[in-house]
Parts: C-alpha cells; sequence; structure tokens
C-alpha cells in the first residue's frame, strides 16, 4: 500500500506524519507500506519546520533529511490512500483531481467507524461523482473548454488576455454548474465533527508537540485500522 499525507507546505503536520508512520513501520517490521507527503502550496526543496524537527526529535526520529514537495498528478496516482491534515485540503485534492475523491480523506475523518459517518461518506461520494461527471460533460459539450484554453494560454502568451477572458467565462459557468453539489458538501462537512488537525506553523513548539502527541494516536489507530483490512 502506498500512502500519501498531504497538508499545505510539508513542512509541519504531513512531514511529521510521514515520519511518525515510517517510524512506526520500522518498529512493527511492517515492509509492504510504503509513505510520502507533499503540500497543495509547498516550496520545493523546503525543509521540515524546526519546530517540527524538534518536536520529532524528542521521540528519536530524525526529520532532518525531510524536503517539501508539492502535490502533483504523478503523486495522486502513486497513492492507494491519500490522507489530508484538514477538510480544506481534502477539498483541493478533490477538486484538483477529481479521480482520487474514492480514495481520499481527512486522516481523523478517515479513521471514523460510525455508521453516521459511513452514510455521509457514501453521500459525498455521490456528490465528487455528480461533480466529476459534470466537468467530463462540461469538457466534452463547450468549445473551448478550461483545458484548450489552459493550454492556448501556455502557447499563446500574445493572446493572454484574449484567453483569460474566455477561461474566466467558463471557470464562471462550470462554477455555477457545480453550485448544489458544492453547497451541500459543505453543509455535511460543517455538520460534523471537528477532524481537522491543528496547523502548528508559526507557533510555539508547545504547539507542535501537541500536534506531533495527536497525529501519533491518529496513526496508531490507523495501523490496526489496515491491519485488520
Amino acid at each position: 500500500m502506498n500512502i500519501l499525507f498531504v497538508c499545505t507546505g510539508n513542512t509541519c503536520r504531513s512531514s511529521m506524519a510521514q515520519a511518525l508512520l515510517e517510524h512506526m513501520l520500522a518498529e512493527q517490521g511492517v515492509t509492504d507500506i510504503v509513505v510520502q507527503s507533499a503540500g497543495v502550496a509547498a516550496e520545493p526543496g523546503a525543509q521540515a519546520s524546526p519546530f517540527a524537527k524538534q518536536a520529532l526529535q524528542e521521540l528519536g526520529i530524525d526529520l532532518s533529511k525531510h524536503r517539501a514537495q508539492n502535490l502533483d498528478l504523478a503523486l495522486v496516482e502513486w497513492a492507494d490512500l491519500i490522507l489530508t491534515m484538514t477538510r480544506r485540503h481534502k477539498q483541493f485534492v478533490v477538486d484538483t483531481f477529481p479521480s482520487a475523491a474514492e480514495k481520499t480523506f481527512v486522516l481523523k475523518e478517515f479513521l471514523a467507524s460510525s455508521a453516521s459517518d459511513e452514510q455521509q461518506d457514501q453521500i459525498l461520494h455521490r456528490l465528487y461523482a455528480a461533480m466529476a461527471a459534470k466537468k467530463e460533460a462540461f469538457a466534452s459539450e463547450v468549445r473551448p473548454n478550461i483545458n484548450e484554453l489552459r493550454a492556448r494560454r501556455a502557447q499563446l502568451l500574445q493572446e493572454l488576455a484574449e484567453v483569460e477572458q474566455l477561461l474566466a467565462e467558463r471557470q464562471s459557468q462550470l462554477l455555477e454548474q457545480l453550485r448544489q453539489e458544492r453547497e451541500a458538501i459543505e453543509r455535511i462537512e460543517r455538520s460534523r465533527e471537528q477532524v481537522d488537525v491543528v496547523d502548528p506553523f508559526g507557533q510555539p513548539l508547545s504547539v507542535y508537540r501537541a500536534s506531533r502527541d495527536e497525529l501519533k494516536e491518529a496513526l496508531s489507530q490507523l495501523l490496526k485500522r489496515l491491519h485488520k483490512a
């Protein structure tokens, strides 16, 4: 199994989650699970936050070799399971890579096992599938579509102003077509218990320690669930 953790900059939460899970897997002698992490707005090559390094060093885990990377299609396709730190990260992944909707979860959401959560997951998956279908239909019916316009923008810089105008119109049309599903998704996610892992970026070491411990507990539950599966 390939597991991908996702946060914003890939220097705090997702990097700690990757290192923690790799450490747990090594301790248990598990060799058939591979872990990576990425950020939706990472600075490629950036090191982990100093406090993230320190918080894990206190557990004997070396985070000094970590280097941030941006989330891209290759990573999404590589992953069997994508676990995000917050609902917003999940929304970004699903909006950007609709085909990943079935395997993308908020970490703590993934660990929830109540019937209510399972029912809501089914509803969410249907909504995401409806959005993906509408996007495909929109792309096949409208010319030029968003992807074509993006290609033109990259190739024909001299026509940038015209392309940008058409792109804005198409995106506006698409967002309007997706409005019903997006509103339904937001209503469901607002009704759920808080599942986001607190972002320690810019906070004191104590917050990094709290985030570390929160991740450690969640990842212990994740391993138990994976073993059962």
